[in-house]
Parts: structure tokens; C-alpha cells; sequence
């Protein structure tokens, strides 16, 4: 009766998988209950004593320790959030579940990416030279869904720095992306992320009375912990909302709050560098995102805005000399990107580091969607608030 009620699930999950073309899911739950049912129903070996005693264990053993590795892989992982780059969204301390099955799971392209497999590499004497090898090229199984705009991607972002990130993708490939005055717009239109809830700016909220402001903060529960002042003391920077502005506009006060926008400075960190002088993370574009299959002529302009990624994403070496572009000692005048890419950026607008300081990312980094906060616990306690939330 079990196994049968376990042979009706297979049946469901793949008819499934046959209607949206997820044959790689259908495989691996045949392959999963094909495991299981040998284990625990094995006709030939079960009167054998011998099987009892030292081929089951290890069998069951195997098993679950492959079937962890699977999920990790294909379905599933879990993921602590270490910044404050997505506040109010997401906050140091929460636990996220991301859903690598809506785009696809990215198919590892090395051993030292496969889940507890990799314990065995870095046990290796040449470990430091391979860790960041490439063994296979980037793969990625279909999904449910295509990226969308103001999803919430976790995403690796070597060589730049290990580990992974969290931002939200704002524009898709093809895409012309500008930012006036902090206000994203996407093909010349005023975009949909401007008006999420929970994107905070650096705001100046001014007064002349800091003490009062200081309790009317506290009263909104409104969070000045992490602020400065302005550089004549006159204001006081906070990250805030739209909302939070709004609710400390007006009152007695608060004298003005306006956004703190960042002007141009040839120093910043900012990408492309060859705008440094003309653009800043408030005032940036207009730039396009690239597409695969889009050729673009590498004249000078192109070549300030795409070289950058074409080299460090593309695996391309192309050198500039004399204002032209050589890839294995030939003159270049076209390139065709291989890449789809996205840009994203950080919901605390001003305290994030995304896509305006290192440029767009490739759709073969994104690992999935971050769907859902599991709990939150950090320094200041258990959030209890926090738990089994959708992220949106």
C-alpha cells in the first residue's frame, strides 16, 4: 500500500514534468524513489543476514547523503543574509530559502561547487591552485520561469569576491536603463522599482530642534542608529523609505527631508571607469544592457561601456592600441555577445554595492530566486516577526 501511494506521487510528479518539459526533474525523482524502493524492499538480498547488517546501512547512508547533495543542487538551499545592502526588504541575520528550480538550476562547472563533494578536493595538496578552476563550461537546466524584472536574485560574483550575493535585478537584457536624479527608468519609462515599498535612500532630514528629532524617531519607530551628519551639521542622514520621508514631512520638527544625491567624483567606484567624470551612482546612463546575440561595433564609445565585461565575463582578451581593438592579433571591429546579463541593485539604494560600481551581471552567475525568509536571528535577538515571510 506504501510503495504503492509513493508509485502514484512518481506518476503525478512526472506527468508533471512531461507538460513543462522539466525532464531533469522527472529523472532525478525516478532516480530518487528507484534508490529508495531498491533499499527498502530488495527481494534478492533481504534473507540474506549479511545485507542486514553491513550492506543496508551503508546503502541507506549513500542514499541520504546523495539525495542531500541533490537537493542542494537541483532544488533547493538556504542562505544567511551578512549586509544591510537590501534593508528594508531583507536584513542582516535572516535565514532565505532561494528556489533554484523557477530559472533552472546552474549546473556546477568544477568539483569544488558540488555540495560536500568538495570536502574530498580540499583535502588535495594542489588545492589552492584549482579552487578556482574551471572544469566544465557554464550550464544551466530549464525552469519554470524566466527572470522578471524586481526579482530578488542570489547570485556568485568572482573573481571580484567570493561567496554570494543578494540584490534585486532591475533591468533585463536589452534593456536601456538610466537613473535621474536616484529614479530608475527603463526605456526611457518611469520604472516599477521606484515604487517598491521597501527601497531606502540617504535622506537629509534637517531640524532645529535634534533632541525633539531624535524622539519623534524613536516614536515612529524609525531606526537612527546608523546616521551621520551632514557635512555643515545641519542635517541628519538616515536611510529611509518613501514612506518614512513621507511620515517625517511635515511634522513640527522636521524642517525638510530631501534625498542625499551623490555627485559626480572622477574618484568613485563606479562602472564603466571611463565615466567616472560624467555619471555617479543618482545620475547613471544611459546604458543598454547586452543581450546574447546582440553585435555591437567597437567603436569608442562601445569600447568605454562593454570592454570591461567582454574580458572579465565573455573570456575574452582583446587589447586597445592606437584607439583599436586586437583579439589574438587581429583588428577587431564587431563583437556578438554569448551572454544574456542584468543589472541589479541593492533596495538601500546608498549603501549597496551592485551593478553601478562593478558593471552588469551574466545570467550564468545567478544560483536562483530568493523566495521566502525562514527565520532571523542575529546579535540583537530571535526575530520572531520574521519568520515564514515572503519575500516580494
Amino acid at each position: 500500500m506504501k510503495n504503492r501511494k509513493i508509485l502514484i506521487a512518481v506518476f503525478v510528479v512526472l506527468l508533471v514534468g512531461v507538460v513543462t518539459r522539466l525532464f531533469w526533474l522527472t529523472s532525478l525523482v525516478v532516480l530518487i524513489v528507484g534508490s529508495y524502493l531498491l533499499i527498502s524492499n530488495p527481494v534478492a538480498l533481504r534473507k540474506l543476514p549479511w545485507y542486514a547488517k553491513r550492506v543496508k546501512p551503508a546503502m541507506v547512508f549513500l542514499f541520504i547523503f546523495c539525495l542531500a547533495i541533490s537537493v542542494r543542487l537541483f532544488l533547493f538551499e538556504v542562505f544567511a543574509i551578512p549586509s544591510g545592502s537590501m534593508e528594508e526588504t531583507l536584513i542582516p541575520g535572516d535565514k532565505i530559502v532561494v528556489n533554484k528550480m523557477i530559472y533552472g538550476p546552474q549546473m556546477p562547472q568544477s568539483p569544488f561547487e558540488i555540495p560536500w563533494v568538495n570536502l574530498f578536493f580540499y583535502m588535495t595538496r594542489d588545492t589552492a591552485t584549482k579552487i578556482d578552476s574551471l572544469w566544465w563550461g557554464p550550464k544551466r537546466l530549464r525552469g519554470l520561469s524566466k527572470i522578471k524584472r524586481n526579482d530578488v536574485l542570489v547570485f556568485k560574483n568572482e573573481p571580484l569576491a567570493p561567496g554570494y550575493f543578494i540584490k534585486r535585478c532591475v533591468a533585463l537584457p536589452g534593456d536601456e536603463l538610466r537613473i535621474i536624479n536616484s529614479d530608475l527608468y527603463l526605456n526611457g519609462n518611469y520604472a516599477e522599482s521606484n515604487r517598491l515599498p521597501k527601497v531606502k535612500k540617504l535622506r537629509l532630514v534637517y531640524s532645529h530642534n535634534p533632541s525633539g528629532l531624535d524622539r519623534l524617531l524613536d516614536s515612529l519607530q524609525i531606526n537612527r542608529h546608523i546616521h551621520s551628519y551632514s557635512g555643515d551639521g545641519r542635517a541628519r542622514e538616515l536611510f529611509l523609505t518613501t514612506d518614512e520621508a513621507c511620515r517625517l514631512q511635515g511634522k513640527p520638527v522636521v524642517d525638510s527631508v530631501k534625498v542625499n544625491m551623490q555627485p559626480v567624483n572622477s574618484n568613485a567606484w563606479l562602472y564603466p571607469y571611463y565615466r567616472r567624470e560624467l555619471w555617479s551612482v543618482d545620475n547613471y546612463g544611459p546604458l543598454k544592457i547586452p543581450y546574447k546575440g546582440w553585435t555591437v561595433n567597437l567603436d569608442d564609445s562601445i569600447k568605454d561601456l562593454y570592454l570591461g565585461i567582454i574580458e572579465k565575463w565573455e573570456g575574452e582578451t582583446v587589447s586597445v592600441r592606437n584607439g583599436r581593438c586586437y583579439a589574438d592579433g587581429h583588428e577587431v571591429t564587431r563583437y556578438t555577445f554569448k551572454n544574456d546579463y542584468y543589472f541589479i541593485m541593492g533596495d538601500n539604494r546608498h549603501n549597496s554595492v551592485d551593478s553601478r560600481m562593478w558593471g552588469m551581471l551574466p545570467e550564468y552567475k545567478i544560483v536562483g530566486k530568493a523566495t521566502g525568509i525562514l527565520w532571523s536571528n542575529d546579535d540583537g535577538g530571535f526575530k520572531w516577526g520574521r519568520v515564514l515571510r515572503k519575500i516580494s
